[in-house]
């Protein structure tokens, strides 16, 4: 039943500004709201119609690469003194 209901909302129409706005770079986020639906939406939709995928997207580095904080954490004797 839920592929009768997804079918009904993923025209023809829809799935090509699926394409459209995912090949523009459109955050899938952006697109929920486009299409004012959940980003879980979005998501089955881009992989149930086989949307390629962005080649070049920023992925956030691994923390082994990120550089250490300027800022040090305060120390647990500052944070339990709150209490």
């Amino acid at each position: 039943m839920t592929a009768k209901l997804s079918s009904r909302f993923w025209t023809a129409q829809r799935q090509a500004d699926l394409r459209r706005l995912w090949s523009e770079g459109l955050r899938r986020i952006d697109i929920a709201d486009y299409f004012r639906v959940t980003e879980g939406a979005v998501i089955g939709a881009l992989k149930r119609y086989d949307v390629p995928t962005r080649t070049g997207c920023k992925r956030r580095p691994n923390d082994a690469t990120l550089p250490p904080s300027s800022v040090p954490w305060p120390s647990k004797e500052r944070l339990m003194a709150g209490r």
